[in-house]
């Protein structure tokens, strides 16, 4: 009993080694995250079998930081051996396995080898087509990676053999299921599935398509609830030249990007440009009987700026 214990406490440290060394690669300090995961591992190799699915997940791991790094030789030799062990451990069409093809061929992609990058896309994307839903993000991260790299090709005939005919449905589910997860207050969920689904209609789209604004805007939505108001200022920006483009000039969607683009730049203390697009999206509010209610919160965060202004 007590030596499963032991072992029981040591896999916990390993798992926490293993958690910390993901967040210091998401805040980019590798070096740290690298010695995190050498730990991790080497705990794990002192109590688990060679081929255990933990053991692929350190070394994963690992490659993961190499990529980043830009250490392209070792990143491969680490996701190669996470791959043999997946491959040995778990079924064949096991979702980790997809995600081992798929970061070696992003590893191929960096290193510009195009060719073996697409056959590691397509690998992983067939395990996924196969045992995931039809709209799971990692299909359509699938597909971007295919479609980005016959972009960089100019190959734009062939990738129409990749995309699937029903990718741009895909695209709304995804933006779809991001408004729910917006609705559930999860935000880093929404903004990776409205991203997916602009990435999905990047590859087949022009870039101002009226479809296009629809991302954007959910993006700025949420970057906006997170407080990144200068990234979000680019995205309502985004949308509101497509809107222009496309609409009527007294279009409630464009008194709406008017609205947001104004109180973003309030937010970022820039008043002036502030009050000028928010008496832009007043003065097509107040042509518009049933936006009453929009034209008078307009007309008292104007009320506001105002007086702000006047008592510096």
């Amino acid at each position: 009993m007590h030596e499963d214990f032991r072992i029981s406490d040591h896999l916990d440290c390993a798992v926490s080694l293993n958690n910390i060394g993901n967040i210091l690669t998401n805040q980019g300090n590798y070096k740290e995250a690298y010695d995190s995961h050498q730990q991790a591992l080497r705990v794990r190799q002192k109590i688990l079998s060679s081929e255990h699915p933990d053991i692929a997940c350190s070394y994963n791991n690992i490659g993961d930081v190499l990529h980043k790094q830009g250490k392209y030789k070792e990143a491969h030799e680490h996701h190669f051996q996470a791959l043999e062990i997946r491959e040995k451990s778990l079924p064949a069409d096991h979702p980790r396995i997809a995600n081992s093809l798929n970061n070696i061929g992003s590893v191929f992609e960096s290193q510009k080898n195009y060719t073996r990058a697409i056959d590691y896309y397509q690998r992983a994307l067939d395990i996924r087509e196969k045992v995931l839903p039809p709209i799971h993000p990692d299909i359509a991260h699938s597909f971007n990676n295919i479609g980005n790299i016959l972009n960089k090709q100019g190959n734009y005939e062939m990738r129409k053999q990749y995309l699937p005919e029903n990718h741009i449905d895909i695209a709304d589910s995804l933006n779809s299921i991001g408004l729910i997860r917006q609705k559930q207050q999860n935000y880093a969920e929404a903004l990776e599935l409205f991203q997916q689904s602009l990435k999905l209609k990047e590859i087949y789209l022009p870039q101002d398509h009226p479809s296009m604004a629809i991302n954007y805007h959910n993006i700025a939505n949420i970057l906006r609830l997170q407080e990144n108001y200068t990234n979000c200022l680019d995205y309502y920006v985004r949308a509101h030249k497509i809107r222009e483009r496309y609409l009527p000039p007294n279009d409630t969607d464009i008194a709406d990007s008017l609205y947001n683009i104004g109180f973003t730049y309030d937010q970022l203390n820039q008043p002036t440009r502030a009050l000028e697009h928010l008496k832009k999206a007043a003065d097509i509010y107040k042509g518009l009987p049933t936006e009453i209610s929009a034209f008078n919160k307009i007309q008292r965060h104007i009320q506001r700026l105002l007086t702000e202004k006047s008592s510096t």
